[in-house]
């Protein structure tokens, strides 16, 4: 997977690197995901019939893909474990605190 810099125009218009352009067609839809701290744009090639999906096909296909990013998240995610090794500690904590 390849990662690029892309800048956004005073008009407010992307500007994509020419390789992707290139894979893009005419009138191509990308998915776009954010929230107040990052922005996640999505292009995945779909059936032509793409626009037949419904609304719920269209969101478990965007988030199935960033499922696949994952690989490339540095941290693992938490698991149910680490949490309740985290809660064993700071009872354990609380506990110490408590006794001096």
């Amino acid at each position: 997977m390849k990662s690029e810099t892309v800048k956004i125009n005073p008009d407010g218009t992307l500007v994509l690197p020419e390789e992707l352009r290139l894979r893009l067609q005419d009138n191509q839809e990308l998915q776009v995901a954010w929230n107040d701290k990052f922005m996640v744009i999505n292009y995945s090639i779909l059936p032509q019939e793409k626009s037949e999906f419904d609304l719920d096909t269209k969101i478990k296909h965007f988030f199935n893909q960033l499922d696949q990013l994952l690989v490339f998240n540095e941290i693992d995610p938490i698991t149910p474990d680490d949490i309740e090794t985290e809660i064993a500690a700071y009872r354990m904590e609380k506990k110490s605190q408590n006794q001096s």
